[in-house]
Parts: structure tokens; sequence; C-alpha cells
């Protein structure tokens, strides 16, 4: 019996490439232009919107409406969640258990919402992330 290439197991079943194209383009064209204006603070929420426009692919327009609105909440609520830390100059253990908590969550309404890509991954990343950054308030002096 003749064996198989190696090479042809690392093939993918589907060579339709459409919905991989049009992720790297959601992505590189914001980060592009955000390098271009010299903002290269502002990639990690550049990467929410492709996040979203992952959400309901394959599905009719309604659903891909619904799901990426779904989808926009979770990520939304967590980035902003994580903005609210981050300003609060919230301690690792408390982003900790808040994210914990967000996870769960997010996971309940992953599951209600049938969200598709399945689960509240991008909303934690959302929340972690912007947790993550020490944010600046520039204060301006009265002249």
């Amino acid at each position: 019996m003749p064996r198989k290439p190696v090479i042809g197991i690392l093939q993918p079943r589907d060579p339709d490439r459409t919905a991989e194209f049009r992720v790297a383009a959601s992505i590189a064209v914001p980060v592009l232009v955000l390098l271009l204006r010299d903002q290269p603070h502002l990639i990690v929420y550049a990467a929410f919107g492709a996040f979203t426009g992952m959400y309901g692919r394959g599905a009719a327009w309604p659903e891909r409406l619904r799901s990426q609105l779904a989808g926009a909440g979770l990520i939304a609520v967590g980035a902003g969640t994580g903005v609210l830390l981050a300003a609060a100059g919230a301690p690792f253990p408390v982003v900790l258990l808040v994210e914990t908590a967000y996870a769960a969550a997010g996971s309940c309404w992953a599951d209600r919402t049938s969200l598709n890509p399945r689960g509240p991954f991008f909303g934690i990343f959302a929340l972690g992330a912007c947790a993550s950054i020490t944010l600046r308030i520039l204060r301006r002096t009265p002249s």
C-alpha cells in the first residue's frame, strides 16, 4: 500500500482561503495606517476589530450580524473592564480574579448566544490586554 506524503497531511481540507485573507486584511490595513500615523500604541485596539470580524463566518447575513454584535459586546465589555482596571491601578491578583470571573460569565454568554468561533477567548484577551497596558493621563498645566 503506497504511503501518502507527509506534506499532504498538513494541507487544509478546504482550499478556499477567502476567510483567512479577509482576517489578515482586517488587521493589516488598520495596523499599517496606525504605523504610518505614528500611533503604534493603538494597534492592540485595531486587533479587537479584526477579532469581531471573525464572528459568524460562513453564516447568512442576519445570523452573521447577530453573531458579530454578540461578539463585539463580549469584546467591548472585556476591553472596557480592562481599561477601568488599568485606570484604577488594580494589582495583579485583582486583575486575575476579575479575569477569571469574566471568563466564566463570558463562557455563559458565548454559549447562550451560540458564538462562532465558540467561547469567550477574544473578550478575555481584550480584558487582559487592556488591563496590562499602563495608562498615562496627560495633565495640562495652566498657562
